[in-house]
């Protein structure tokens, strides 16, 4: 979970640096954020049903 929140951190910072060559640059980087908040949803369901099952 932290690796995960620290990309989504690291992405944020290159965005608002703004500084790219090209517009798909970009594009991927708001891609790559939207799909790390994705898994950052999943691994949480999945570590609070880990939990519940006592593991």
């Amino acid at each position: 979970m932290d690796r995960v929140r620290d990309l989504q951190t690291d992405l944020k910072v290159r965005l608002d640096q703004g500084q790219f060559v090209k517009e798909v640059e970009k594009f991927c980087l708001e891609e790559a954020l939207k799909n790390l908040a994705t898994a950052e949803t999943h691994l949480n369901g999945f570590l609070q049903v880990d939990k519940q099952r006592g593991g």
